[in-house]
């Protein structure tokens, strides 16, 4: 039985851990992600429209459209609040250079389509306040 042309016979999974990271260098939306570029975490969230076929690409194309597309054309239907949330908290929209990181693994955004990468160089999000000495 061929379970992935019929989805209502896929078994239930977990909902997929996204992350959403930016390039830090200002160019990588004219060349893509490079080994030397680092990246910052700027949202995480569950996705739930998945099943066990769903391959981590595909929800690294629906993360481009909920923060790199959606709001940009009149004709993309109504705006996700993941896409308000996200833009509320001053983030600009996910380009080429970024990355996309589904259950740990890394798909860094290309001119064209999604790249498979080794984890990326990421700087540290939540670093604790300097200790000043007396």
């Amino acid at each position: 039985m061929n379970t992935r042309a019929n989805p209502a016979s896929w078994p239930s999974r977990e909902p997929a851990k996204v992350r959403i990271l930016h390039n830090n260098n200002p160019q990588a939306q004219f060349y893509g992600y490079t080994l030397r570029d680092t990246l910052t975490c700027v949202d995480t969230y569950d996705d739930l429209d998945v099943q066990p076929a769903t391959p981590g690409i595909e929800v690294a194309e629906r993360a481009f459209i909920i923060f790199g597309l959606v709001g940009h054309a009149p004709d993309s239907g109504p705006i996700d609040p993941r896409t308000v949330a996200y833009r509320e908290q001053g983030n600009r929209p996910l380009s080429v250079g970024d990355v996309v990181c589904v259950d740990g693994h890394f798909f860094a955004c290309e001119p064209f389509g999604w790249n498979e990468i080794d984890p990326p160089r990421e700087t540290p999000s939540d670093l604790p306040e300097p200790t000043q000495l007396d």
